[in-house]
C-alpha cells in the first residue's frame, strides 16, 4: 500500500518563526552596533580635540611661528605709507544685524571687480585701531608677528587633530587668506559653523592696552563691572561677562575690551539708542566689543579654544554633527628677551676612544679621597642607585622664591626618587595699601627638564583680588585645575616651579613685596606611600638671623674658613647635564637672611683628559650664572664670563666675575656652568663625569658683621665644597693602560705609600703632583714608606 510522504508544513512554520524573531530583533542589534561605532569615534574624536588644544596652547607659549611658510615682510609688508594703508569703512559682516558693523581699512577699490584692495599696511591697521605701521618701531614687527603666529597656532593645532574628518585647511600662505581669518571673525555664525567637519581655532590673551589713555569698554557700559583692564577678555560663557552686556556672539570668544575717549569723539547719537560712527580717517577704530584674537605677548596669560564638527556616519538620525570643544590655557615665555648663549661648535671628534686609554693625569683625582678608595668607596657609592629610599615627606618643601617683575617663582623640591603630584595649592599674600586694586591674573605650573625645555600649563585663570585656594574652585576655575598637569617629578628629572602672574601692583614686586608677606602660603602634595597622610610644604615668615658673630676666634674667616653660613646652612651638589654643554648645580641655603655669592674654583679636567675632544681651543668654559629654572631664563643672572680654556678656573680670572649676587634665605638656587664647544650634553658629548669637578669650591658670604679683630665690613665668609659622586678608584678602567710591562709586579705594594704624597695638599693641588704619580716603572719609590710620619712635606 502507497504511504505518502510527511508534510513539510511543520519545517515551513519554524522558518517563519526564526525570520520573524529576526527581523523584530534586528533594529535592537543594528542600534547597539550603531551606538557601539558612534560612541567609539566620538570618544577618538574628544581625545584627539584635547591633544590638539594642548599642542596648540604650548606652542603659542613658545611665541614661534613658521617663518619660512610665512614670511613677515612678504605676507604684512610695513611700508609706512598712509595711501598703503587707504581708507577706514565701516563693514556689516552680519546681514542679520546691520547695526553691528565693524570697521576695516583698505588700501583701495578694484572697480572692475568692485572689491577691496588689501595690504600689509591696511591689515595692521584693521588689527591695531588704525594705527599707521611704523617700520622703523620694533613692536610693530612684532605685532605683524603675532597675526602670522595666529596662523601657524591654527596650523599646529590641525596637526594635532590628525586622524579626524577635518574640513580643508583654510590658510594657503596668502595674504588673503590671513585677511579672510580675521573678517569671518565678525559674523554670527562664523562661516562653516554649521558644517561636517568645521575647525576652527580661537586664541585670545591678556595684553595690555595698546593707548596708555584707554580704558576698559566692559567697564564703561556697567555701573558694577569686573576688574577688566586688559586688551581683550576672554569670555567663557554667558556668566564671564556683566548682566546686560551687549553682544551677538555665543561664548566661547575674545572680545575686543580697549577703548579711549577718542572713540567717543566719533560717535554719533542717532536717536532711539543707536549710535553710529562717521566715515573719517582721524581717531582710533570703533571695534571694541566685537569678536577678536590675540597670542598675546611675552609673559601675558593666554588661552586657546578648540571647536570640531564631528561628523555621524551611522544612520541613527540623531543629527549630521556632533560639536566637541576644548580649550586649554597657559602663560607665555619671555619669548622675545635676548638669550646670552653661543652657538655650539660644529668640530667633530677626530678619534675615537675609551676611559682606558685616557692619558695619566686621571690618577691625581682619586688620590684626594686617600686609604678610603680602596674598598670603601667602591662599595658605598652604588647603594643609593642600587637600593632608592622610599617616598618621605621630609624630602618635599618649597625651594627657591623668587620675584622677576610683576611674576614670582615658587621652585617645589621633589628630592625623592619617586614622581608626585600636587593636590591643592594655597596662595595668599599681604593685600598693601599702596595698591588696592592688586590681583592675581594666573597660576602656572612648569616643569623644566634638559631635554625639552620648559613646559607651562595654567592650574588657574583669574583675575581675583583675594588669595586662592584650590580646595574652593568651581566652574571654570575647577575644570582648569582638574585639566592640568600637575606632576611634581622625583630628583633630577626636572625643576617644578609654580609662577604667580600679578596685575596691578608694584613693578618689580620686590618694591613692596619680600617672602614673609607671602607667609601662609602652602602646597599639598600627594603621598604614594600613605596617600591618606598627604605631604605640606609652606612658605613661612622670614625671621630675621641675629647679626652677633659667634663666639671664639671666628673673627678671621678668611684663614680658617669655618663660618656659620659654609658649614651645614649651605650647600651646593651636582644635579644634571643639560644640552649646549651645561652642567646644572644647585645650591641650597637653610639662613634667614641672603647670602652673596663672593667667588669660587671650579676644577674640571684638561682638554686631554677626553678622548673624544680634538684639540686644546675646543672646550673652554664661557660662563656662570646662578637663578632661574633654566640657564635662559629671564630671571638667571650671568656672575662670570670666559672663555677660560685652561683648568682650573677661578673667579679672577679672565677678570670677569660680577659680584652683588645674593642667594635669597631659605631657598633652592639653580647654578649653571656653560661650557662651549659642544652643542649637546657633556656626558654624551666627551664622557664628561660628574666627579670630575671634584674639587669645585664656591665662596659664600654670610651677610654679617665682622669681629672686632678683623678689618671690618665683609663679615664671616668660607668656602664650601661641591657635593659630587666619588670619584672612580685606581683599580677601576684606567688600570689596564698603567701596565706597561709585567716588570712592574712588586708595585702592589705602592697603594700603602702613595696617600703620603698625595692628602695634605687637596683638591687644589692636584694637578701639580701629576707628573710624579704617572711613572709606575721608577723602582725608587720603594724606600718612601720607611720614612716617618708620611706628612707629605718634602
Amino acid at each position: 500500500m502507497y504511504k505518502a510522504l510527511p508534510s513539510s508544513h511543520s519545517n515551513l512554520k519554524r522558518r517563519g518563526q526564526t525570520l520573524a524573531e529576526f527581523a523584530l530583533t534586528l533594529p535592537l542589534l543594528l542600534l547597539l552596533i550603531f551606538g557601539v561605532v558612534e560612541f567609539g569615534r566620538i570618544f577618538q574624536a574628544w581625545v584627539t580635540i584635547e591633544n590638539s588644544a594642548r599642542e596648540a596652547i604650548r606652542y603659542t607659549t613658545t611665541g614661534q611661528y613658521d617663518k619660512e611658510r610665512y614670511d613677515v615682510n612678504a605676507l604684512l609688508p610695513c611700508t609706512g605709507d598712509p595711501l598703503e594703508r587707504g581708507s577706514r569703512t565701516q563693514m556689516i559682516f552680519d546681514t542679520d544685524r546691520p547695526s553691528d558693523f565693524v570697521e576695516v581699512w583698505y588700501k583701495d577699490i578694484d572697480l572692475a571687480t568692485s572689491n577691496y584692495v588689501i595690504s600689509g599696511d591696511s591689515i595692521f591697521a584693521t588689527w591695531y585701531d588704525g594705527i599707521q605701521c611704523d617700520p622703523a618701531k620694533p613692536e610693530h614687527l612684532e605685532w605683524r608677528e603675532d597675526i602670522l603666529r595666529l596662523v601657524s597656532i591654527y596650523e599646529v593645532a590641525r596637526r594635532g587633530a590628525a586622524g579626524l574628518a577635518l574640513e580643508r585647511s583654510q590658510q594657503n600662505g596668502t595674504q588673503q587668506a590671513i585677511f579672510n581669518m580675521m573678517t569671518s571673525l565678525w559674523a554670527e555664525p562664523m562661516p562653516r559653523a554649521t558644517q561636517r567637519g568645521y575647525f576652527n581655532v580661537m586664541v585670545c590673551s591678556s595684553r595690555v592696552f595698546l593707548d596708555s589713555e584707554s580704558y576698559s569698554y566692559i567697564d564703561d557700559i556697567n555701573d558694577d563691572p569686573p576688574d577688566f583692564t586688559t586688551r581683550f577678555v576672554t569670555v567663557f560663557d554667558e556668566y564671564s561677562l556683566p548682566v546686560g552686556l551687549p553682544t551677538p556672539y555665543a561664548p566661547p570668544y575674545c572680545l575686543l575690551n580697549e577703548t579711549s575717549d577718542e572713540y567717543k569723539t566719533r560717535e554719533v547719537d542717532l536717536g532711539g539708542g543707536d549710535i553710529a560712527v562717521p566715515d573719517t580717517d582721524t581717531g582710533l577704530n570703533h571695534n571694541m566689543g566685537n569678536r577678536w584674537m590675540d597670542p598675546g605677548g611675552p609673559g601675558d596669560a593666554v588661552t586657546v579654544f578648540i571647536t570640531f564638527n564631528h561628523p555621524l556616519i551611522t544612520p541613527l538620525g540623531l543629527a549630521e554633527y556632533l560639536t566637541i570643544r576644548s580649550y586649554r590655557s597657559g602663560v607665555n615665555e619671555a619669548f622675545r628677551a635676548s638669550k646670552a648663549i653661543t652657538a655650539p661648535s660644529s668640530n667633530p671628534p677626530t678619534q675615537a676612544g675609551e676611559l682606558s686609554t685616557q692619558p695619566p693625569t686621571y690618577t691625581p683625582v682619586p688620590t684626594s679621597t686617600d686609604v678610603p678608595t680602596s674598598t670603601a668607596v667602591p662599595t658605598s657609592t652604588p647603594v643609593p642607585t642600587d637600593t632608592p629610599e622610599p617616598f618621605t615627606c621630609d624630602k618635599i618643601k618649597v625651594g627657591a622664591v623668587e620675584f622677576y617683575g610683576e611674576r614670582m617663582y615658587i621652585t617645589i623640591v621633589n628630592d625623592n626618587v619617586q614622581d608626585t603630584f600636587l593636590e591643592q595649592i594655597v596662595l595668599a599674600w599681604r593685600k598693601p595699601t599702596t595698591y588696592v586694586n592688586m590681583r592675581l591674573l594666573t597660576l602656572v605650573m612648569a616643569r623644566t627638564t634638559a631635554e625639552t625645555g620648559e613646559a607651562s600649563e595654567a592650574v588657574w585663570v583669574g583675575p581675583k583680588r583675594e588669595d586662592i585656594d584650590s580646595a574652593t574652585f568651581v566652574g571654570t576655575e575647577l575644570d582648569d585645575w582638574n585639566f592640568a598637569d600637575k606632576t611634581i617629578p622625583g630628583y633630577g628629572l626636572a625643576t617644578t616651579t609654580i609662577q604667580a602672574v600679578f596685575q596691578l601692583g608694584p613693578n618689580p614686586l620686590t618694591q613692596e613685596f619680600n617672602i614673609g608677606d607671602f607667609a601662609g602660603t602652602r602646597f599639598r602634595v600627594h603621598n604614594p606611600v600613605a596617600p591618606g597622610s598627604p605631604c605640606l610644604a609652606t612658605i613661612e615668615e622670614v625671621v630675621p638671623e641675629p647679626t652677633t658673630p659667634p663666639p671664639g676666634p671666628s673673627f678671621t674667616p678668611s684663614v680658617t674658613f669655618t663660618p656659620d653660613c659654609a658649614s651645614s646652612r649651605v650647600r651646593v651638589e651636582f644635579v644634571d647635564f643639560w644640552t649646549l654643554g651645561v652642567i646644572q648645580l644647585r645650591v641650597t641655603s637653610e639662613r634667614t637672611v641672603s647670602s652673596p655669592l663672593l667667588g669660587f674654583n671650579i676644577v674640571w679636567p684638561p682638554w686631554t683628559s677626553f678622548p673624544r675632544v680634538s684639540g686644546p681651543n675646543i672646550l673652554s668654559l664661557a660662563r656662570v650664572k646662578v637663578g632661574g629654572s633654566n640657564p635662559n631664563s629671564t630671571s638667571t643672572v650671568t656672575v662670570w664670563n670666559g672663555p677660560d680654556y685652561n683648568p682650573s678656573t677661578l673667579h679672577t680670572e679672565p677678570a670677569g666675575f660680577i659680584s652683588g649676587y645674593q642667594f635669597p634665605p631659605n631657598s633652592v638656587t639653580n647654578l649653571w656652568i656653560d661650557f662651549d664647544g659642544y652643542g649637546n650634553r657633556l656626558d654624551d658629548a666627551i664622557q664628561f663625569a660628574p666627579w670630575m669637578l671634584h674639587g669645585t669650591r664656591f665662596d659664600i658670604g654670610c651677610n654679617t658683621p665682622g669681629g672686632s679683630g678683623g678689618s671690618g665690613g665683609g663679615g664671616l665668609q668660607g668656602v664650601i665644597d661641591l657635593s659630587v659622586p666619588t670619584p672612580p678608584p685606581p683599580t677601576g678602567t684606567p688600570r689596564p693602560s698603567n701596565t706597561p710591562g709585567p716588570t712592574n709586579t712588586p708595585t702592589p705594594t705602592r697603594p700603602t705609600s702613595t696617600p703620603s704624597l698625595t692628602f695634605t695638599p687637596g683638591p687644589t693641588k692636584t694637578f701639580t703632583l701629576t707628573a710624579t704619580v704617572t711613572p709606575f716603572v721608577i723602582p725608587t719609590i720603594t724606600p718612601i714608606p720607611t720614612r716617618d710620619g708620611g706628612n707629605g712635606s718634602g
